[in-house]
């Protein structure tokens, strides 16, 4: 049963991963709004944040007083209220129909035959590689943090941590793309991985109840660096391939974090050492050593491009 529900998750997170920001695109193209696909794209980001931060905490309470599985039938009507409101939207018009997709994903990787569009698509995937590092560890993390000093349920501390985490993530995301269009996309990029590196770090080097407060800073540079990444990258990417070429950028991040996780998992001898802290420290600086590595390749590969700040309806790049 489990296995059947990982399936059902994975098709239904590649059904939706780029067709959320595809559809937002389209519906403010089809109005003559398009210039402001940017800014739309970072409330929405706040808003998706905030709706996750009041879950997290709804979550952790059902989980404490009820059961981990209330906390499931939650989510499951949650889900269906999703569908409704999804149900009720209307398909903006398409002027370009999409292919079949053995065609879309070949037309979608010659994308990135120009080094500006693989710069970001890398930069995205390893955002998304490393934003899941200190989501899988930081429940152990604070487990082992909380031990000594309170008797509070892990689901109700894990909750409000994370609620607290999205708020600030989504506080930082309303507000990315005006600082992006001051700092530059590159740069703003560069700093997105280098503050998830800080973060890995941080949490590799020091157990201590005041990182764990500290922690809540998690969800920060990718709230920083996702509305500017995805309002780049849609410059370049032709409306009827938008979907299909964001979901190949999720699945690199995902796959390349299972990949990640994989090595790691060859640092720990036994699933009972896995829990302790010099098995999570040794793995957490581990993958800190990768965001340095990815953040030098990254300022290496985007030296010598030229990112031109966000362009207005008709104008060519």
């Amino acid at each position: 049963v489990w296995g059947v529900a990982q399936v059902a998750l994975a098709v239904g997170v590649s059904f939706s991963s780029g067709s959320d920001t595809s559809l937002l695109r389209d519906a403010l193209v089809e109005q003559g709004r398009g210039e402001e696909y940017g800014e739309q794209e970072a409330r929405l980001g706040r808003v998706g944040l905030w709706s996750m931060a009041i879950g997290s905490v709804l979550g952790g309470v059902i989980g404490w007083k009820l059961g981990l599985a209330w906390a499931y039938g939650a989510s499951v009507v949650s889900a269906l209220g999703a569908l409704g409101a999804t149900l009720a939207m209307r398909e903006p018009a398409h002027t370009v129909r999409g292919e079949l997709p053995a065609a879309q994903l070949t037309a979608s990787f010659s994308l990135l035959g120009d080094g500006r569009t693989r710069w970001l698509f890398l930069a995205g995937s390893a955002l998304m590689l490393l934003v899941h590092i200190p989501y899988e560890f930081y429940q152990p993390y604070l487990a082992l943090v909380s031990r000594p000093l309170t008797q509070a349920e892990p689901a109700l501390l894990s909750g409000a941590h994370a609620a607290l985490a999205l708020l600030l993530g989504g506080w930082v995301s309303g507000h990315s793309v005006r600082w992006s269009a001051r700092m530059g996309v590159r740069a703003t990029l560069l700093l997105g991985v280098c503050m998830q590196g800080v973060v890995i770090a941080l949490m590799g080097w020091w157990l201590h109840p005041v990182l764990a407060l500290l922690l809540v800073g998690r969800a920060v540079p990718m709230g920083f660096a996702r509305a500017p990444l995805l309002q780049a990258l849609m410059k370049r990417i032709p409306g009827h391939l938008s979907a299909t070429t964001l979901s190949l950028l999720s699945l690199t991040g995902r796959l390349g974090c299972a990949i990640w996780l994989a090595v790691l998992s060859q640092l720990v001898h036994s699933s009972q050492a896995a829990a302790t802290w010099p098995a999570i420290s040794v793995q957490l600086l581990t993958s800190a050593c990768l965001g340095a590595a990815l953040l030098l390749l990254l300022g290496v590969l985007g030296r010598p491009l030229v990112f031109t700040p966000p362009l207005r309806s008709g104008e060519d790049d």
